[in-house]
């Protein structure tokens, strides 16, 4: 059932920009620069992030523009042809836009606010609430100074010493590996906006933001962000809506922070729905949400539509307790050089194997084990040298994961199997289908990166920006465990930390090969039926990247599950098992 192969990333040209006037505006302590379409309509004024300035609205700007809206971007102190101001006198920025909005004469106004922006015009609403209309907050960073709030932060922001570039906090992993043009052109402009190395240390309020404050902001506000947004999640817009009494909540696919430069036609289809919906004074409710047919989407294109708007009460993470296990024999097989440990719950159906993540073991499927043992297979699942309680083996002889699968599958007397491989499992489990197809039902990879030794593969990876092993100081839950999930559910994120110190006994183990040659040669041989499936918040694995893959193999299918990074069996228990589930039920004897 396989799909027509699609690009893994589709630019969007800028379009032509609509006249406006440029200028600078005297506030008294700087001179602050801008652009202003003009007109007679509705005043929309944007407010950019942190790492950009007011040019970075080009997607925006003529699309309001033509919508009839009078459109006005500024730069904040120190950025982009704004002066600094005196050291000693930094003001706020909420401050700083009253007053510019004083010179340009406008009473009221719509706010836009991306990132740090976001912030700037929650406390210019809750400073001055009569001169807004309406405030979109994008991948809004608000700094809440409430213990829930920061708690989230602590757990999704990198450390100070991550040594990334700025591109890799701001724009979501498939726009960064498969666009490089476009995240060119993003850079050139962050540059362009900061022309001095130190930027002005401005407040965005005079106070603390607080939940007790917010709650006194008695107009709409649309909480947007992109899903790949590492530092604004959608579990934190939705604590944030807990507080808000107007609010609706969306999530732009295949985005990160930068949503407004990655997928503008999204996201100016949700600006322009809210707008006209908060339009002259009337507030509309948006329309219904249809429920999904299924709990994963099928990402054909990298141009993300218009997201659903949610208005009515929302939790902040819908936490999946783990269910009690089934019986299950464990133990080390007779497996030369290396005892393989493993467990197997037994049983005649049909034989489902796991293959453990780089950051896991065999421990890491306690939701899947009694799942599919219940639905009448025989569930296995074991660890690669070095894992939790394989030993790594004689240096000498390092064998390779596929074959010492091979052996333990000789070993069960097991003749035919369905394979599921997460993250590294995934090359665990394409290297087995390359070497023994004979041997399988139906292969899933899920957020694999597969390390095909192709040039436009090494390209896009190298586009990610992450940096070489050992460079940067990425901690491992970032990488592997979605922002939402480390955000909403910190009980559940220190369980898979715990399972994940299990796993390495003596340290990360690196060096044993996989047993075949990954390449588009042998991708383009392999005639099972192949189920490419990754998280939306994956910092490698993206959509996209799946997308790049789906064209080598000839028998796929692809699926994306939401709110979920590398460790979707993890993080989207429920999504991810319905997914393999159907898949596998397709192939194989056991057919519905």
């Amino acid at each position: 059932m396989s799909a027509t192969p699609a690009d893994p990333w589709t630019p969007i040209a800028v379009p032509k920009q609509a006249s406006a006037k440029e200028g600078t505006a005297n506030i008294g302590a700087a001179k602050l620069w801008y652009w202003d379409t003009g007109g007679n309509g509705e005043v929309v004024v944007l407010n950019h992030p942190a790492a950009q300035g007011a040019d970075c609205w080009k997607y925006q700007q003529p699309v309001l523009a033509k919508a009839g809206y009078r459109v006005i971007g500024w730069s904040r102190r120190g950025t982009h042809r704004s002066e600094r101001g005196p050291e000693g006198d930094t003001g706020t920025a909420a401050s700083d836009l009253a007053r510019l909005l004083d010179v340009l004469k406008i009473d009221r106004a719509h706010l836009v606010g991306s990132a740090e922006g976001g912030a700037v015009v929650t406390h210019f609403a809750l400073e001055n609430p009569k001169r807004v209309r309406a405030l979109i907050l994008a991948g809004a960073r608000l700094g809440v100074a409430e213990e829930d709030y920061r708690g989230m932060d602590k757990r999704v922001w990198l450390p100070a010493n991550h040594n990334t570039p700025v591109t890799f906090a701001d724009i979501g992993p498939g726009y960064r590996g498969a666009n490089a043009a476009g995240v060119k052109a993003w850079a050139e402009m962050a540059g362009a906006a900061h022309p001095t190395a130190s930027a002005v240390t401005q407040p965005a309020g005079a106070q603390p933001l607080t939940w007790a404050r917010l709650r006194t902001l008695d107009l709409p506000v649309m909480l947007l962000t992109g899903d790949a947004d590492h530092y604004s999640s959608a579990a934190h817009n939705r604590l944030v809506a807990q507080y808000l009494p107007k609010r609706e909540l969306a999530v732009i696919d295949e985005a990160g922070t930068s949503a407004y430069w990655e997928q503008p036609d999204a996201f100016n289809a949700v600006l322009l729905d809210f707008l006209r919906r908060n339009r002259g004074g009337r507030s509309l409710p948006p329309p219904p949400v249809v429920p999904a047919k299924q709990p994963w989407n099928v990402p054909s294109s990298s141009r993300a539509a218009m997201p659903a708007i949610v208005s009515g009460p929302v939790k902040v993470w819908e936490k999946v307790p783990v269910p009690e296990q089934v019986p299950a024999k464990a133990g080390w097989a007779d497996t030369k050089p290396v005892p393989i440990w493993h467990w197997d719950t037994g049983g005649d159906g049909e034989t489902i194997v796991f293959c453990h993540p780089w950051s896991q073991s065999s421990e890491c499927w306690a939701y899947q084990q009694p799942f599919f043992a219940k639905k009448g297979y025989r569930v296995i699942a074991w660890s690669q040298r070095g894992f939790f309680k394989t030993e790594k083996g004689p240096a000498d002889d390092p064998g390779s994961a596929a074959d010492d699968l091979n052996k333990l599958l000789d070993y069960l007397k097991v003749d035919k199997t369905h394979i599921v491989g997460c993250a590294a499992g995934g090359c665990t489990a394409i290297a087995y289908s390359i070497a023994h197809p004979e041997r399988l039902h139906s292969v899933i990879v899920s957020g694999s990166i597969l390390l095909p030794s192709e040039p436009d593969y090494l390209q896009f990876m190298a586009n990610l920006g992450r940096g070489p092993a050992g460079q940067t100081n990425v901690p491992v839950e970032f990488g592997e465990v979605g922002a939402s999930y480390r955000a909403g559910n910190p009980e559940g994120l220190a369980t898979w930390q715990l399972l994940e110190h299990l796993a390495h006994p003596n340290g990360w183990q690196t060096g044993q090969p996989w047993g075949a040659d990954r390449n588009w040669k042998t991708f383009g041989a392999m005639t099972l039926p192949i189920l490419l499936q990754t998280g939306d918040t994956d910092m490698g694995p993206s959509p996209a990247l799946q997308r790049l893959f789906s064209n080598k193999f000839p028998n796929w299918e692809l699926r994306v599950i939401e709110e979920a990074g590398h460790a979707a069996y993890w993080e989207q228990p429920d999504a991810f098992n319905a997914s393999v589930l159907e898949f596998i039920s397709r192939h194989g004897r056991k057919r519905v």
